[in-house]
Formats: structure tokens, C-alpha cells, sequence
């Protein structure tokens, strides 16, 4: 009875009841991996010969259920098990209260309007910046572009993943996530805190060349176990992992500067869209493939200093851009409203 009552203290913690939720994320996604994959791949193969595949869309969705690879089911079913697990997370940490309300509310102190202004906004600086970071690169010929596959384009489908993606992520770790630690901890540990969670989960992601070739029930936990061995390599582990941490820091920064997570909703889709939209036109030059260009330039344009730089400059334009507009201002006094009402 004595030796449990410690652990027991230690789940009490915040930070020990989020880092136990992570695992379990983990856990679900790598057991949902395998069956997901396979699924989608017998959807798939019944649709063949279909009439339904006249229709566009249909017929992009059932070559993309054949073709996508492993590591994107396996993506899907962490992003799933992090769905299931949110719900009875925020029941046992409890919500935001008190003077966090306004600071990390759901919608801008503008309403839901304002919400889809500052998604918009976001979206769009956040999507120029790293466009042009990968304009750079082609022009550098770091990068080459793909010759045309005569495929229909997948802009649609990168776009809306970009904005499921932007929403659940933020609504997770800038939402739920940082409203509780934020109750333990002073902004600035509670941001680092979140940030290092944020770009830890984001290594469990294998590479492309550890793909099975034929899915199996564990082939989701072997993913998770290459994504821990690659956390182990010092070199990849820095190069992306400094950026990562970036991009949590500046996300978290612009959730409370606006006062909700539409606006670091928006620059994560933007940086996702973007990504995505130049993996699927460009592939990078030999140079890069072998390092010889890190740690500037890695193998995609989240990788190394460059992008980090970019990540930078994100975020002193979208700043710019809510300072211009009131928006922080409005948020600022928002806080200050609740924290001198909370103590009358």
C-alpha cells in the first residue's frame, strides 16, 4: 500500500496524467495500424471496376486507399487513438477555468467570425513563408521538380488534411493540453513543457524506407519502435527536433497573444499544406539526400536551419499582423478583465 501511494501522488500531477495519456496514444495507434491499413486497402480493391469511380472525387479517394503507403495509416491511427483519447483526457485533467477562459477559449474575443479571420490569416502567411522558403530551394536546385505523373492534382486532398490536421493538433496541445499545465506552471515552462511533448510525438513517424511490404499485426508497433531508434541518432534527432520545438513554442506564443486556437490553427495548416503541396512536386537533389547540405537544408522544408529561420519569421509577421489589427489588443484586455474579476 505504501509503495503505491507515490505513484499515485505522481498521477495527480498534470504532467504525469498528460505524458500517461501520450503513451496511451501511442499504444491505441500502433494496435489500430495494421487493421486500418487493411481495411482501406479492401475498400479499396471491392470499389474496383465501380461505377461510383466516374465520380472525381470517388475516384481520387480509391487511388489514393490503393496507393497511400504504411506510414500514412499509421499517421491516421495515432491521429485517431489521439481523437479517442481526448475526451476522457480532458475529463480527467478538468477543463480551463478562471482566468485562463479568455486566454485559451475556443473562439477569438471577436466571436466565431473572428475565428475564421484569423484561420484565413494565418493560413495564408504561414503558406507564403514556406512557399517561398521551397522556391529558394528549387532555385539553389536543392530541390528539382517532379516530372508531371498525369494524375489529377492533390491539392484538395492536401488541404483538407491540412485543416484536420491544423484543428485537432492545436485543439490538443495548444487547447486542452497547455489550458491544464498552464494551471501548474508559470507561461514560459508551460510552454516549453508543451512544445518539447509537441515535437517528441512528432518523431513517431518511420521513414519511408522502413515500409513492410506486406502489413502484418505488429507492423504498427515496429513503426513505433523505428521511430524511437531514429530519436536515438543524434544528427536527425537535432535537426528536426530544433524545429519542431519552434514550431510548438511559436504555436503555443500565438494561442495566447489571440486569445484562441484559430489563429495557430491556421499557420499550422498553412505549414502542413504547403509541405505537402512541395513533397508532391518536388524531390530533393542528391546533395541533400546524402546530408552534405545539414544542417541548413534536410530532406524536406521542415527540416534543418532554414526552415527554423522561416519559423521565425512566421511568426514576427503573423505578431505584426494581430498587432495591426487590434486583435492582440483585444485579447490582452480580455485577460486582464477576467483575472480582476476572478479576484473581486
Amino acid at each position: 500500500m505504501e509503495a503505491s501511494e507515490p505513484v499515485l501522488n505522481i498521477l495527480e500531477r498534470p504532467w504525469a496524467r498528460i505524458l500517461l495519456s501520450l503513451v496511451l496514444v501511442v499504444v491505441i495507434g500502433s494496435s489500430l495500424a495494421a487493421p486500418i491499413s487493411w481495411g482501406a486497402k479492401a475498400l479499396a480493391t471491392s470499389l474496383e471496376g465501380s461505377a461510383l469511380l466516374n465520380n472525381a472525387w470517388l475516384a481520387d479517394l480509391h487511388e489514393s486507399l490503393g496507393s497511400s503507403p504504411f506510414t500514412r495509416y499509421y499517421d491516421r491511427a495515432i491521429l485517431l487513438a489521439a481523437i479517442l483519447v481526448l475526451v476522457p483526457l480532458r475529463r480527467w485533467l478538468g477543463g480551463p477555468g478562471g482566468e485562463l477562459d479568455c486566454r485559451v477559449g475556443p473562439a477569438p474575443i471577436g466571436g466565431w467570425f473572428s475565428a475564421g479571420h484569423h484561420w484565413l490569416a494565418g493560413f495564408l502567411i504561414a503558406g507564403a513563408a514556406l512557399l517561398t522558403l521551397g522556391m529558394l530551394y528549387l532555385g539553389i536546385s536543392a530541390f528539382h521538380p517532379r516530372p508531371p505523373s498525369g494524375s489529377s492534382p492533390a491539392w484538395f486532398g492536401h488541404l483538407i488534411s491540412a485543416l484536420t490536421v491544423g484543428v485537432l493538433e492545436e485543439a490538443l496541445f495548444r487547447g486542452l493540453i497547455l489550458a491544464i499545465v498552464l494551471r501548474s506552471m508559470r507561461t514560459v515552462p508551460a510552454i516549453f513543457f508543451v512544445s518539447l511533448l509537441f515535437a517528441i510525438l512528432h518523431f513517431v513517424h518511420p521513414p519511408e524506407e522502413d515500409l513492410p511490404r506486406t502489413v502484418e499485426w505488429l507492423d504498427g508497433w515496429r513503426m513505433s519502435g523505428v521511430s524511437l531508434q531514429r530519436m536515438l541518432q543524434p544528427n536527425d534527432f537535432l535537426a528536426e527536433l530544433c524545429t519542431l520545438f519552434a514550431v510548438g513554442w511559436v504555436l503555443a506564443s500565438l494561442r495566447l497573444r489571440s486569445g484562441s486556437i484559430w489563429l495557430p490553427a491556421g499557420v499550422h495548416a498553412g505549414w502542413v499544406f504547403c509541405l505537402k503541396q512541395f513533397s508532391s512536386m518536388a524531390r530533393d537533389s542528391a546533395a541533400v539526400d546524402r546530408g552534405e547540405m545539414l544542417p541548413w537544408i534536410g530532406g524536406n522544408l521542415r527540416t534543418g536551419l532554414a526552415p527554423l529561420l522561416f519559423i521565425l519569421i512566421t511568426w514576427a509577421v503573423v505578431c505584426w499582423w494581430l498587432r495591426l489589427s487590434g486583435e492582440g489588443r483585444k485579447a490582452d484586455l480580455a485577460v486582464a478583465k477576467s483575472s480582476t474579476t476572478g479576484k473581486s
